[in-house]
């Protein structure tokens, strides 16, 4: 009589991916590029020459939600929680006692990609007399200083990859959404300058991201420099 394990191992699917560290951020960021164009040229006519029907601005403006570019950031942020969730897996099974902030990194942009859809931070605006943006700033510099020891035990290239991507990211989530704030309340919501500032906000944040994906595939890179290799086994 066959043995049950042998037989469990008999039905697992091995699936490699491979993932090319510049095809696939060129990839992304070209239809970050189209989606961005599409809010800037929507609004800028809507503006200047003639006023547009609502639901076609809402379709790409990217202050709204659950439109086109709220589900594309979205999905950056769950590409970059995946290929964190791959670094710490294959660290823990190298033995790598550090695998652990991978993990972290991994679970932080997962709760980053679901705000997007959700809106949480807006619901938080709601609740409170200033942006939300000002306590996650100072929560993401705490989370920041608390990632310095793991900076530096990556490979200078990854660690200076790594803070150009989420310095870029804070400057439009925290420092242009201050900006996009104080506009809102001065009642200028409605003009083109906002929807400007907007789009300055949603992009530097869609940028961060792809050169944060960027980053992590160019540090997954096997030895031949062209491809990483991401394997998956399903029962």
């Amino acid at each position: 009589m066959a043995d049950p394990a042998s037989l469990r191992d008999a039905t697992v699917a091995r699936y490699d991916v491979t993932l090319s560290p510049r095809a696939l951020p060129r990839a992304l960021l070209a239809v970050a590029l189209v989606l961005l164009a599409c809010h800037a040229g929507l609004v800028i006519y809507h503006y200047r020459v003639e006023k547009l029907p609502w639901l076609l601005l809402q379709l790409f403006d990217v202050d709204d939600e659950n439109n086109l570019p709220t589900w594309y950031s979205s999905f950056l942020l769950l590409t970059a929680c995946a290929l964190l969730w791959l670094c710490g897996r294959q660290k823990r099974a190298d033995g790598d006692p550090r695998f652990r902030p991978w993990y972290v990194l991994a679970v932080g942009f997962l709760l980053m990609a679901i705000d997007e859809v959700a809106g949480i931070h807006e619901t938080i605006n709601s609740l409170i007399e200033m942006t939300w943006a000002i306590p996650a700033g100072i929560l993401a510099l705490g989370i920041g200083l608390a990632f310095i020891p793991f900076l530096l035990h990556l490979p200078r290239r990854t660690a200076v990859l790594f803070a150009l991507a989420g310095g870029m990211f804070l400057a439009g989530a925290v420092a242009i959404e201050i900006v996009g704030y104080t506009m809102s309340i001065r009642a200028l919501r409605d003009t083109l300058g906002y929807k400007l500032a907007t789009l300055t906000e949603e992009g530097l944040e869609m940028l961060g991201v792809i050169l944060f994906v960027y980053a992590l595939l160019d540090y997954m890179r096997g030895p031949d420099g062209r491809v990483v290799d991401a394997s998956l086994e399903l029962p």
